[in-house]
């Protein structure tokens, strides 16, 4: 392995690391007390909180959707925003609440598996990134895997895996859904191209995705 440092500088000597097993959730908690005040600890807490109070708004069925902007300007649940909030601030979340609005993105899967990018305070669900009369594509890729992961975090945090099993059946479609290549990697036919990673899903990208495919 050769490591280069910048223009003219001379290659770094290979070095060998060991490997190292990632920290848990635990173990990541406490790095972070020993580097962060308790005060500081404390206005994010706070921080965190005022932006999940203010990001929600009910949906058609009364369901409370937790828009990803923090003051319900877009007015809909967004299946990769909700994933990041149910993974990094669970303990801030009522169980319940979380399970329904799951419910509410899960109704929303195509009958050929897909799994929707967001439902709308009135149920409907849109299955691409871009506005919902000019969408950017069929769908988006990491749809499925999002969802996937949004299940998972609600099971293990809350501890519902009887809901976790129900759900499997339908998280598998949706995962089948995603094209593949014969490597396994998501693949992102130039000819038919879908929205990559959300966050960059307005630039794009085809053949094999890297990120999309960790992510599923």
């Amino acid at each position: 392995m050769v490591i280069l440092c910048g223009v003219g500088c001379e290659p770094a000597a290979d070095v060998q690391r060991p490997a190292q097993e990632p920290l848990s959730r635990a173990e990541a908690l406490g790095h972070l007390r020993e580097h962060v005040s308790v005060d500081d600890a404390a206005w994010l807490r706070k921080a965190t909180q005022a932006q999940l109070a203010g990001c929600q708004i009910k949906g058609h069925d009364g369901t409370s959707l937790f828009t990803p902007d923090g003051s319900a300007h877009y007015r809909a649940l967004w299946t990769p925003d909700f994933q990041y909030m149910v993974h990094n601030a669970p303990d801030l979340l009522e169980g319940q609440a979380v399970k329904a609005a799951i419910e509410y993105l899960l109704g929303g899967q195509r009958v050929d598996g897909c799994m929707p990018d967001r439902v709308n305070a009135e149920g409907k669900a849109v299955y691409s990134p871009g506005s919902e009369d000019r969408p950017l594509a069929d769908h988006g890729l990491d749809n499925g895997p999002f969802m996937a992961l949004l299940v998972a975090d609600y099971a293990e945090h809350f501890g519902d895996l009887d809901f976790f099993r129900r759900s499997e059946p339908a998280l598998r479609k949706g995962l089948d859904f995603i094209r593949r290549a014969e490597n396994g990697l998501v693949f992102n036919d130039p000819a038919d191209p879908q929205c990559p990673y959300g966050f960059t899903d307005t630039v794009i990208k085809s053949g094999h995705l890297l990120f999309t495919s960790l992510l599923y």
